[in-house]
Formats: structure tokens, C-alpha cells, sequence
């Protein structure tokens, strides 16, 4: 399932993160690991997470794509040689909610894609993912949460109605 997009303002949001260049197939045996990672990363230094982990597909080349996979934090974090500092920009994105298995998700994406196109939406930026759900207390796949989010490209003129900006 799936909700009807919606536009939110986000302020900065800082996040610690690794970089993995991966092609699609590979993403559920290379990815999900490095999140554990990271939650280690930030108890070792201390830190808290501000939200929930997150992939951010950033740039895609033939069949492979850079991916981030990282946690939000409340402020800046000097990473290291293996986890880096990022930052979500503020500003208006668009984000939607879809319910369901992970293995559902690129199609999620093309229908997401296919809206933005139907609706003359530009975004900037890679598209985000975020996982709310804890799978450990949550093992019925279609009830795990993703909330996917990506930036509206500020210079557009929205006055159309396109988006509830």
C-alpha cells in the first residue's frame, strides 16, 4: 500500500553514513548489514540516533549505483576513515508512505517516478528511504513501513498546482 504523495518542509538534518557502490540485485546481501554497523559506530562514540536508518540512492551509472546507508543525528559528527558525515538540506520534499515487503520497493519507485512525470514534478538530489520499522518486533513483511522522501527542486514554479507547496 501506498499513500498519496504530499509535500513536507524538513529542516537540516545531519546523519553519519557508510558509501556503497552496489547493483540493484545486490542491495538486500550487501546493504542491510551496515546498518548494525553504524548503530555500533554510534554507541562507541556515544552518540544517539535521531531517527530511523536510511539508504539514499544518490547517483545511478549503467547498473550500478552509489548508495548511502546511514542514521540521522542531532548535530554534526567527524566521521572516520570508514563512516562519513552527511547532511539532508533543508528545504520542501516530496515523501510517501508505502506499506508493505522491501522487495516491493522499485516498483514503489516507478510509481512514484510515473507521478512525478504525470504531474511535471522536478526533484533534486537522490531519493531516500527510511525504515521506521524495527523488524526484530515486526517479522510480517507487509506491515514494515518505508517512508521515501526527495527534495523538490526549489527553482520550479509550483504555482500550477501540481503540489501543495
Amino acid at each position: 500500500m501506498i499513500s498519496e504523495p504530499k509535500t513536507e518542509y524538513r529542516k537540516e538534518q545531519y546523519f553519519v553514513a557508510i558509501t556503497s557502490t552496489v547493483r540493484q540485485k545486490e542491495i538486500p546481501d550487501l546493504l542491510p548489514s551496515l546498518i548494525p554497523e553504524i548503530f555500533n559506530w554510534l554507541r562507541m562514540k556515544k552518540l544517539k540516533p535521531a531517527g530511523a536508518p536510511f539508504f539514499k540512492y544518490s547517483e545511478m551509472e549503467g547498473e550500478k549505483m552509489k548508495v548511502e546507508v546511514g542514521i540521522p543525528v542531532d548535530k554534526p559528527v567527524k566521521g572516520d576513515e570508514r563512516i562519513h558525515q552527511g547532511a539532508f538540506p533543508s528545504g520542501t520534499y516530496i515523501e510517501v508512505t508505502y506499506t508493505g515487503p522491501y522487495s516491493n520497493l522499485p516498483n514503489v519507485h516507478s510509481e512514484l517516478t510515473r507521478w512525478k512525470e504525470k504531474n511535471d514534478i522536478r526533484t533534486i538530489g537522490g531519493v531516500t528511504e527510511f525504515y521506521p520499522t524495527d523488524l526484530a518486533s515486526q517479522p510480517d513483511a507487509e506491515k514494515w513501513i518505508t517512508i521515501i522522501i526527495n527534495q523538490l527542486d526549489e527553482n520550479q514554479d509550483y504555482r500550477n498546482g501540481n503540489v501543495d507547496k
